[in-house]
């Protein structure tokens, strides 16, 4: 005989939503929503085929919504408001980040260092390979050739 279905709790699908939206757990979600569980509960939820499945909606509604307009208005402007269901902009995970500039990059004396830093570890994978700079030469292809006729 199958088991009776009990529904989720009606908060659930928004606590969903802010999951998805500001990486929160479950818990931290339940708390912005008024909801207080405890450790074993939100484990017991989260444990649910209808909670994994809410979840997945609210992933895939949040893909929609970031796939249809990246840039919008509207999502930008939402980073910036204090009038989220959050109320702190700190746990707020969009940011618009500044477009890198690379004109300076050569003249700063870092990216010089890397590069020879870079350089010295293949030469000493290269040697711990055995590929010596002497692999190329003609005396050497000459002499093996000598080795293996005889």
């Amino acid at each position: 005989m199958p088991r009776k279905v009990i529904p989720l709790p009606e908060w659930i699908p928004q606590a969903c939503e802010l999951m998805v939206k500001y990486d929160l757990s479950l818990r931290q979600a339940a708390a912005e929503l008024g909801q207080d569980i405890s450790i074993e509960e939100a484990e017991a939820l989260k444990d649910r085929k209808l909670f994994k499945e809410a979840l997945e909606q609210a992933r895939l509604a949040n893909y929609s919504e970031i796939g249809a307009a990246p840039c919008s208005p509207r999502r930008l402007s939402s980073a910036k408001s204090t009038n989220s269901p959050l109320g702190s902009p700190q746990i707020m995970r969009t940011i618009r980040l500044p477009t890198p500039s690379w004109e300076g990059l050569f003249a700063d004396a870092a990216l010089p260092a890397f590069l020879g830093t870079v350089l010295a570890i293949l030469a000493v994978l290269a040697g711990v390979a055995g590929i010596g700079t002497r692999a190329g030469r003609c005396e050497n292809v000459e002499r093996k050739l000598t080795d293996e006729k005889n």
